[in-house]
């Protein structure tokens, strides 16, 4: 559903011709291209598309539009200036556009100090709050678990309940994966002892959107897809006049 925050009212834009919700709010200055072939060094211009979203975003000014191309791009944004009543800046897909917030996390070594079968890995410089892998979020051991229930946890699986087996008991049966983080080391484990070399997995930051409107107002989202992040768009610090609309959020 279309979000508006705060009030200010609901906007129809309709459809467009491409049968994709239109965009509710239109640009009154310039549109700066966006593409996956693009170059931040160019001018924004339809034959010099900008490679980045954070780079065009950073040279709009109040009516102004980011267009972005079709195709995926991997990184978090942030609406660094405010637009302005009627003129808001606006930030829209072209096609299938799809903003992933994770970081992609490579270079995973065994941790047989831990147990087997678990891996550690100590690229981040945060501790992340989600991972995804396939597509789908994974069960994080969050900090208020003591570390070594944690490590018990990855090696023999999480604890459950059989009323008629009577004690707590642990075991991997039905858990795909699991991570976690502590003393700045990413540690993950695969109920089928897959290698996380082999696979496509994203971390992501507590509190940080795939697109983030951070203490700015007047703006636009719209005809996104937006996943693999905390949240799918972040608005907070006294943001407003903010409006959300045709987008898709996977997770977050």
């Amino acid at each position: 559903p279309d979000a508006d925050v705060p009030d200010t009212g609901t906007l129809d834009g309709g459809t467009s011709d491409a049968g994709v919700p239109a965009c509710p709010s239109v640009a009154s200055g310039t549109t700066y291209h966006v593409a996956t072939n693009g170059n931040d060094s160019g001018s924004g211009a339809t034959d010099k598309p900008f490679l980045t979203i954070t780079k065009a975003l950073s040279v709009a000014e109040p009516g102004d539009r980011v267009l972005v191309s079709e195709g995926v791009y991997r990184e978090r944004v942030t609406f660094p200036k405010s637009g302005a009543p009627g003129k808001p800046i606006i930030l829209e897909g072209a096609g299938a556009v799809t903003i992933d917030g994770g970081d992609r996390v490579t270079g995973w070594v065994p941790a047989p100090e831990i147990g087997a079968n678990v891996y550690k890995n100590t690229q981040l410089t945060y501790a992340p709050w989600n991972m995804t892998w396939k597509g789908k979020y994974i069960l994080r051991l969050g900090e208020d678990v003591p570390q070594d229930k944690a490590i018990e946890t990855l090696v023999k699986g999480p604890e459950g309940w059989d009323t008629y087996q009577g004690p707590p008991y642990r075991s991997w049966d039905g858990v795909e994966a699991m991570f976690g983080s502590y003393d700045q080391v990413l540690y993950v484990r695969f109920g089928g002892n897959n290698n996380p070399n082999d696979e496509d997995l994203t971390f992501a930051p507590q509190k940080k959107g795939a697109v983030n409107v951070d203490g700015t107002s007047y703006a636009t989202i719209c005809n996104l897809t937006l996943e693999n992040a905390f949240h799918g768009v972040l608005v907070r610090n006294g943001a407003s006049h903010v409006i959300v609309h045709g987008n898709k959020i996977i997770g977050g």
